[in-house]
């Protein structure tokens, strides 16, 4: 029984123009307790308050970009924002990458303190970022920052300094996806962790951080070589990570899906479904569920624990799944396709619960998330503007 289904006004309760032109593609979108943070390609940054969206009718021409400001001079791809919701990391074109810090920590569009991370090269445009926390030789705790891009640099920062602490080898052409595992070693006391990363060259690569350090005198960033490498037919555009079982999952242009141990580097099993198209989208449940978005607008939802396919779902006809999210009760799926249609899913049975924003309202929805009310929030393209939407979701 899905209970009481979700029902969505047929337009935005909410909607707030971040562009009056397209040129500036939606790249990012994070959505927090408090906050909605956007990016886009013409290097403007968006962060909007919920409750501001939320009582917000919807503004006409010059009204553009409602607590936004350009923070990059060429563009920005990519956000990652800490768990705390205090501070975010932005990166782009031309070697930018900087590190945000929010004014009163929540509640507040306006950015309090800026730090630019030294050492990109100019001709960087970073593609991924991730931030996460790990314990450094010496026993010290950081947040660190790993960051990858079109030059096939992989580095870790120190988000505290902005100082990169290592450059991890061996990547040959553009970074699509990337992340890092953690989980306890032999030593209880003691985590292992591994970074992988892959894109244009077709292959995955493993390092290892064991020796990582954010102490010493020293300015110069430790350089480590891969462990291993996963071969893979074609372009990787997603990977998606279990630490808890140490399984990495692989998507890409060969619409094939790998499941990977990566202790071990062997593939576990190559899961093939009736479509072949490039697969964009991954999305890995608690329960070992993995869902995935592919180009022709279908998805598929695999059993991981028997690697068999659950049910196959023509989600958005012929067009691309462009975005992707869950509920945060895992149990409803939400879709953005290149239709301009938002489609909202029972991941269970794979029946369509609710579809919205009317197909000639927009060209693309490029991204999607949900708030901790399961509100929905989504970044598209209408009457030739890039739009920030919201709906509240209510009981029939």
């Amino acid at each position: 029984m899905l209970g009481h289904p979700l029902v969505f006004p047929p337009a935005p309760s909410a909607t707030c123009i971040l562009s009056t032109t397209t040129e500036g593609v939606p790249t990012s979108l994070h959505v927090t307790s408090t906050q909605v943070l956007t990016t886009l390609s013409n290097g403007r940054l968006s962060i909007i308050s919920l409750d501001q969206l939320r009582h917000r009718a919807s503004v006409g021409p010059g009204d553009e970009g409602a607590g936004s400001s350009k923070i990059s001079p060429t563009g920005l791809w990519t956000l990652a924002a800490h768990p705390s919701g205090l501070w975010f990391v932005v990166g782009g074109m031309g070697g930018f990458l900087e590190r945000c810090v929010l004014a009163d920590g929540v509640g507040s569009a306006r950015i309090e303190r800026r730090m630019v991370f030294a050492g990109l090269a100019e001709q960087e445009s970073t593609r991924v970022l991730r931030i996460f926390p790990a314990a450094l030789l010496g026993g010290q705790r950081a947040d660190l920052v790993l960051s990858a891009g079109r030059s096939g640099e992989v580095r870790i920062w120190d988000s505290s300094c902005g100082r990169c602490l290592a450059v991890l080898e061996g990547m040959a052409g553009m970074v699509r996806c990337g992340g890092l595992f953690e989980w306890e070693g032999g030593d209880p006391h003691a985590s292992v962790r591994k970074v992988v990363a892959a894109g244009h060259e077709g292959v995955i690569r493993v390092w290892g951080l064991k020796d990582l350090s954010a102490g010493g005198e020293s300015e110069t960033a430790l350089a480590i070589g891969p462990e291993r490498e996963l071969r893979c037919n074609g372009i990787v555009f997603a990977l998606s990570l279990d630490s808890i079982r140490g399984r990495l999952i692989s998507a890409g242009a060969d619409g094939e899906l790998r499941v990977w141990d990566v202790r071990a580097g062997t593939c576990l099993a190559d899961l093939s479904g009736s479509n072949k198209a490039l697969i964009s989208r991954l999305q890995l449940l608690p329960d070992n569920t993995l869902i995935a978005g592919d180009a022709s607008g279908g998805i598929s939802i695999w059993d991981l624990d028997t690697f068999e396919q659950k049910m196959a779902i023509c989600a958005h006809g012929s067009a691309a799944v462009v975005s992707m999210a869950c509920l945060k009760e895992q149990r409803w799926l939400l879709t953005g396709g290149s239709d301009g249609m938002i489609r909202l899913w029972d991941i269970a049975s794979g029946a369509l619960i609710k579809e919205f924003l009317a197909e000639d309202a927009a060209s693309a929805v490029w991204q999607v998330g949900l708030t901790e009310e399961n509100d929905i929030v989504a970044l598209f393209e209408k009457d030739g503007k890039v739009v920030l939407g919201i709906w509240d979701s209510q009981p029939e």
